[in-house]
């Protein structure tokens, strides 16, 4: 089953597969979070990011839960308007995570926006 989703103009231009949709989301969310550009974060998401960060900051081994959160956070912000089930965001924010993670690249940049975020500068 394929869904049609809007591109940046709004319009619908092809079919995406579950699977193309789902990459398209993990890219625009690390853009989202890694880049300074259009849709750069707000204050209030900063803030959100960074408190969460310093939540985990004395559990390092405790990364996934950390992407969950961040994820999470994100999601709910972005996403309260149009997605009105919290589990559903939940178990986005888990599914996501967990591919982000498992993905060496994805992780590593991940890693570096979490010392960003905790005023430590990656190294």
């Amino acid at each position: 089953m394929q869904e049609q989703t809007p591109d940046a103009d709004g319009s619908v231009t092809r079919d995406l597969t579950p699977e193309q949709a789902s990459s398209k989301v993990l890219s625009e969310l690390l853009e989202a979070t890694l880049s300074q550009r259009e849709r750069s974060l707000s204050d209030h998401e900063w803030a959100s990011l960074k408190s969460i960060v310093k939540q985990f900051e004395n559990s390092p081994s405790a990364f996934e839960d950390l992407v969950v959160a961040l994820v999470e956070a994100f999601l709910r912000n972005r996403l309260s308007t149009t997605v009105k089930s919290l589990d559903s965001i939940t178990n986005m924010s888990r599914s996501i995570a967990r591919t982000l993670c498992s993905d060496p690249v994805s992780r590593q940049r991940l890693m570096v926006f979490q010392q960003q975020l905790s005023g430590h500068q990656p190294s």
